[in-house]
C-alpha cells in the first residue's frame, strides 16, 4: 500500500510538473499567436478600407474639371508671390477711391498646429489611430497630442491707407470676393480732424500649400 501511495504521489508530481512546464506554456503560446492573428486581420481590414477610401478620393479628384482645378490652385498656390499680392492689394485700394500710403510684407512662415490624437496605452506599448496620425507627427503618450508642422505657409502684409467709411466697406467686400484668401487679422483706424477721410492700418494674411502641384 505504501508503495502504491508513493507511486500515486510521484505521478501527481510528474503531472503537475508537466502542466506547468509543457501544457501551460503551450496554451500561452497559442493565445499569443491567436492575438497576433487577430491583430494582423484587423490591420488587413484597415488596409482594405484605406485603399478603398484612397480610390474614392482619387476618383473624386480626377472628376474635377480643369477650370475648377485651376481655380483651386489659384486659391491655394504652392508658393506666395509677395510682389503680385502687394500689387493686387494696391489695385483694390485705388479702385475703391482710397489713398495707399504704405504696404510692407513679412517673410512667409510655416503654420504650426497641434492635433488631438486618440491613443490607447497598453502596458509599455502605445497604439495610435493610424487614420489621424500625421507622417511628421510626434505622439506624446501622456497627453495624446501630436504636434505637427504642416505644409501650409502664411505671409502677412501690413497696409496703411486713407479713405472714407464707405470706401473702406467697398474695399473689405473686394477682399471677400478675391480669388485667393486675404484674411484681415488686424484692423485699426484713426479719424482725421479735417475732412471725411480716416486713416486705416490693416494686417492681411494669405496662404500657400507647399507641395501643391497642378497635375
Amino acid at each position: 500500500m505504501r508503495f502504491q501511495a508513493g507511486i500515486q504521489i510521484m505521478l501527481l508530481v510528474v503531472a503537475v510538473v508537466i502542466v506547468f512546464t509543457v501544457i501551460k506554456p503551450k496554451f500561452e503560446e497559442i493565445s499569443y499567436y491567436q492575438n497576433e492573428m487577430a491583430t494582423y486581420k484587423t490591420a488587413l481590414d484597415n488596409i482594405g478600407r484605406y485603399n478603398s477610401k484612397l480610390q474614392q478620393l482619387i476618383t473624386q479628384a480626377e472628376s474635377i474639371s480643369s477650370e475648377k482645378r485651376a481655380n483651386l490652385f489659384r486659391y491655394l498656390p504652392e508658393t506666395i508671390d509677395g510682389i503680385t499680392i502687394s500689387r493686387d492689394i494696391e489695385n483694390m485700394v485705388k479702385n475703391n477711391g482710397m489713398i495707399l500710403t504704405e504696404i510692407s510684407t513679412d517673410e512667409p512662415q510655416a503654420v504650426t498646429a497641434s492635433v488631438d490624437m486618440p491613443v490607447e496605452v497598453m502596458g509599455d506599448d502605445l497604439v495610435a489611430d493610424p487614420a489621424v496620425e500625421g507622417a511628421d507627427g510626434v505622439i506624446l503618450e501622456d497627453s495624446g497630442v501630436s504636434a505637427a508642422t504642416s505644409n501650409l505657409m502664411a505671409q502677412e502684409f501690413s497696409v496703411t491707407a486713407f479713405g472714407t467709411y464707405d470706401e473702406m466697406k467697398a474695399f473689405l467686400k473686394d477682399l471677400e470676393r478675391n480669388v485667393y484668401p486675404l484674411r484681415l487679422t488686424e484692423f485699426e483706424f484713426a479719424i482725421e480732424e479735417a475732412g471725411p477721410l480716416m486713416q486705416y492700418t490693416m494686417t492681411l494674411e494669405t496662404y500657400a500649400y507647399a507641395g501643391n502641384r497642378t497635375r
